[in-house]
């Protein structure tokens, strides 16, 4: 008795598998929220290739941000919180805390609005 529930037990475990195998039933392409859009334009900032800082004289290049919190402050405006990791000529790497803000515009395009890296007087250069 044992071995006929066992092999009808097998059976259905079986059949189930087999069942969710061949769902053809996908799932909608999830929309991102607005939240998810604005981090994703924060990380490009730190993985653009041309964007080099020049920070206390010394000239880095930014190759990740890393966003620790966020929130939205009023409309069309988010402050992100986290780390921002620089690589100078010679493959040196610094990790600085950084304040982003991020403004949207009419049209859904997020930009830069302001950014702060640990409190350093910087500015963006556009060449190596």
């Amino acid at each position: 008795m044992k071995k006929v529930w066992t092999l009808c037990l097998a059976f259905l475990l079986c059949f189930g598998f087999s069942a969710c195998a061949n769902s053809s039933a996908k799932l909608p392409p999830k929309e991102k929220t607005e939240k998810e859009i604005v981090l994703e334009e924060i990380e490009k900032i730190g993985r653009e290739e041309y964007k080099i800082w020049k920070i206390n004289k010394k000239e880095l290049k930014a190759s990740a941000i890393t966003v620790a919190t966020i929130k939205k402050t009023e409309e069309n405006l988010y402050h992100a919180y986290g780390k921002i990791l620089f690589v100078d000529v010679y493959g040196d790497t610094y990790e600085k805390n950084v304040e982003v803000i991020m403004k949207g515009d009419e049209k859904g395009r997020w930009n830069l609005e302001s950014i702060d890296i640990d409190g350093f007087e910087y500015e963006m250069l556009y060449h190596w």
